[in-house]
């Protein structure tokens, strides 16, 4: 009889628990900066962000309400992205706002968590034509693409544009 056997040190170091609750999701983003930037989402209630420095320590905790996102619907919305971008933490969201497809586009300090800007940043034109989203960061600079897609029912068709944002989000 053979047995194989693989073992593995544990280097890694953990921060004191976390008082956020079961219920929700989590994303977490590594900064250059050496921050970590742990987002909270739980349906009905503002997104939790909490920033810990590079020894693992929480230095700012912050709950924000935005007031583009709806966050009592939370839970519909397809996370579409989160990305360091110029230092910044960078989220974005689609979500279903008046009957039409929304990009929205939520920027983080990552030295203390604040909401530095919440931007719809495209919505579809109509209830009928429909738009979906889908975000690219660039690997070698800090710029991203949107490529934005609108599917019309009749005839069957689809309309593809491209949108390229630099580090300060300009088209």
């Amino acid at each position: 009889m053979w047995f194989f056997g693989l073992a593995q040190e544990n280097n890694c170091e953990m921060s004191k628990p976390v008082d956020l609750r079961q219920v929700g999701v989590n994303k977490v983003l590594c900064m250059k900066n050496g921050n970590t930037l742990l987002f909270h989402f739980e349906p009905s209630k503002g997104i939790v962000v909490k920033v810990f420095d590079s020894s693992r320590k929480e230095i700012a905790s912050r709950k924000e309400l935005c007031r583009i996102l709806d966050v009592f619907l939370i839970q519909d919305a397809q996370f579409k992205g989160l990305y360091a971008i110029n230092g910044e933490a960078v989220l974005f969201f689609d979500q279903e706002r008046k009957s039409k497809h929304s990009l929205i586009r939520l920027r983080f300090n990552a030295a203390d968590g604040t909401l530095t800007e919440e931007k719809l940043v495209a919505e579809s034109k109509s209830e009928n034509k429909r738009m979906q989203f889908y975000v690219l960061k660039n690997k070698e600079e800090d710029s991203y693409a949107i490529l934005f897609s609108t599917v019309l029912n009749y005839p069957k068709d689809c309309d593809i544009y491209m949108g390229y944002f630099n580090n300060r989000h300009e088209p």
